[in-house]
Formats: structure tokens, C-alpha cells, sequence
């Protein structure tokens, strides 16, 4: 074995490690103890965003859906982004990467945006790779990556690059299987006026 086959070798031992334990690496959606990442959005009056995720696991997403299941019909609700909390479903808006609500997810909180809505997925983190020591790098961002969504209290715009796709969904929508927009969407406009 000659010093640089064996210097990747080592290398790849603690990158392996960080990969299974990483937050979705190997459970799946029916282990209730499967860990995956939860990215916040928060958008302020001005327009500026804060960006930071958490750990979500797999029973507290199933938790937060069923709440979906036990809302009243017909219940009204504002056109806005939920004001301050990505855990309650009936209000936050929010992406997954996997179908029926599963998976990491993206959730949009705070001031409806005034900027227009617009967000581009490739601007956000969804995988990420840790490196020793204490490292972090983003492996793979939300573009594309849309599987199931709920557009919580705001009307949402689900658009492929170059405008060649697009799905327009009100406020209150549960889309548990992703259109064929979703899995090729560049951004998503919220509360965006769509004149056909």
C-alpha cells in the first residue's frame, strides 16, 4: 500500500462515520427515531432572511402532520407566512424532501415577504457534510429536491428554471406526492400574484 493510499484510506474512515450519523444517513421514515434536518427561514419585515436548522425527528414530523388531520374544514385562514413557529403545521410553510410529509424539511417563517416572495432553493442547505474538526460544508440544497409540501397560510408558486413548469397552490394545500414541477424546482414564490 504506498503513504497515499493509505492517507485516503484514513481519511475516508471519519467521513464515513460522520455520514451515517448524520440526520437522515441511514433510518428510514418508519423508524420513529430517524433524525433529520429542520432549516428555518425566517423573513423580516425589511425583507432579510435568517437562516438556521434543528434537528426534527421522525415521530415529532408525524406528530406535527397529524395535526393537519385533526384541523376543522373549512377553517380560514389568512394569506400570510406563519409568524413565529415552523412546529405548528397548520400555519408554517413548508418543503420536504421525501413524499407524505417525511424527510428533511424547509419551513418559512415570520413577516410576509414584501420582496415579491421569491426564494431560490439553491440558496438553502438541505444535506450537509461534517468534517473534523467541527467543519461543515453543504452537500446538496433544496433545489430539485421538493417531494411532499403544505403551504400552511400562504398561497405558494412552485416554478422549474426558466419558468418552464410551474404549480400554483393556495393557502391550506396539502400536496403529500410531488407534480413533476416539484422534483425540478428552482424557486418557490410566496403570496406571489399569478396572472394567467
Amino acid at each position: 500500500m504506498t503513504m497515499n493510499t493509505l492517507a485516503i484510506a484514513l481519511l475516508s474512515l471519519p467521513l464515513a462515520a460522520c455520514l451515517a450519523d448524520a440526520p437522515g444517513g441511514d433510518a428510514t421514515a418508519s423508524d420513529p427515531r430517524a433524525g433529520y434536518t429542520r432549516t428555518i427561514v425566517r423573513i423580516a419585515p425589511d425583507g432579510t432572511r435568517t437562516v438556521r436548522q434543528e434537528a426534527i425527528s421522525a415521530s415529532q414530523q408525524a406528530a406535527e402532520a397529524a395535526e393537519l388531520q385533526r384541523a376543522p374544514a373549512g377553517r380560514p385562514i389568512a394569506n400570510a407566512v406563519a409568524p413565529t413557529s415552523c412546529s405548528n403545521f397548520l400555519t408554517a410553510t413548508k418543503l420536504f424532501d421525501q413524499p407524505n410529509y417525511t424527510g428533511n424539511e424547509i419551513c418559512f417563517i415570520g413577516a410576509t415577504p414584501q420582496d415579491s416572495g421569491f426564494e431560490f432553493l439553491g440558496n438553502f442547505c438541505r444535506t450537509f457534510l461534517h468534517f473534523p474538526p467541527g467543519r461543515t460544508i453543504c452537500a446538496r440544497t433544496w433545489q430539485g429536491a421538493i417531494q411532499s409540501l403544505w403551504t400552511g397560510q400562504a398561497s405558494l408558486l412552485v416554478e422549474s428554471q426558466g419558468g418552464g413548469c410551474a404549480d400554483v397552490w393556495g393557502a391550506a394545500v396539502a400536496q403529500a406526492t410531488p407534480t413533476a414541477c416539484d422534483g425540478v424546482a428552482f424557486d418557490i414564490g410566496i403570496n406571489v400574484i399569478v396572472v394567467p
